[in-house]
């Protein structure tokens, strides 16, 4: 049995430049992390960092990529918010920490808190972190139902 060494992580936010260059080797963990919540489309987290608009961050501890993680910046009534949109990784006790480089960036970029939108279960292992609101969800049956009669007045959609 092979023992992986406990080597030191590091927070590293990718420069926007350089983001092409290891997007192949970070956008499968970034997509098995998004299909596992479905609370986002793989396919705009990908667009927002590829374009500079969200930032990439990589938990790396010398030799290899231990964890990876998207950002954005989202300006709310409640004030500048940093939105963690998706983060996967494996050995998640020795990156985990790292959310404090996350933190302290948010912070030098005004932002009134970090949320994140993810499983329930990282607000029990995240220090600091609660879980302020709900999101709620109804499944509806996969079968095409007729589409409601709509029409709009005075640029509003109203349903009959």
């Amino acid at each position: 049995m092979m023992v992986e060494p406990l080597l030191p992580q590091q927070l590293v936010c990718v420069d926007p430049e350089c983001v092409r260059d290891i997007w192949p080797f970070v956008a499968p963990l970034l997509k098995q992390a998004i299909a596992k919540t479905g609370l986002a489309a793989f396919a705009s987290i990908e667009r927002d960092i590829l374009d500079g608009s969200s930032l990439l961050w990589i938990a790396w501890n010398g030799s290899s990529i231990a964890a990876v993680a998207s950002t954005s910046l989202q300006k709310t009534e409640a004030g500048k918010v940093c939105i963690i949109t998706a983060c996967a990784g494996s050995s998640m006790v020795r990156w985990l920490p790292l959310i404090c480089g996350i933190e302290a960036y948010a912070q030098a970029e005004g932002c009134c808190c970090v949320r994140i939108f993810g499983r329930k279960g990282w607000s029990r292992i995240l220090k600091g972190y609660e879980q302020t609101f709900a999101i709620m969800d109804k499944r509806l049956p996969q079968e095409v139902a007729p589409a409601p009669d709509v029409s709009p007045i005075a640029g509003a959609t109203y349903f009959r």
